[in-house]
């Protein structure tokens, strides 16, 4: 389980740089078209954002895939528990802003 979750993080390392770009571009399309943000809204980007990450580091090298191939694991196990850690970092990024700006509103009055 140790190793598991070495190379899950070894993987969201690679992909951390792609996944922000793309999140952000998403954000800023929805932004965009919308005109608000919301849980909804960001939770679409976020995962919009990863899957384009994915799929860009996927078709942009894959020499790496066969390190951790080679470790005895699945890509897709890997990807999914990326994904995964991705969401969970996403959900308690959100609580704690929202828990801060909730304390920051009821301070001031």
């Amino acid at each position: 389980m140790k190793r598991t979750a070495i190379l899950t993080f070894q993987y969201y390392r690679i992909l951390l740089v792609y996944n922000i770009a793309f999140t952000i571009v998403w954000i800023a399309f929805a932004l965009y078209g919308f005109g608000e943000l919301n849980l909804i809204i960001l939770l679409w980007a976020k995962i919009s954002g990863f899957i384009s990450a994915a799929v860009l580091q996927g078709y942009s090298a894959k020499e790496s895939y066969f390190y951790f191939r080679n470790a005895g694991y699945r890509m897709r196990r890997i990807v999914l528990q990326a994904f995964l850690t991705d969401i969970i970092n996403f959900v308690f990024a959100y609580l704690l802003i929202s828990l801060i700006i909730y304390a920051i509103a009821h301070i001031k009055s």
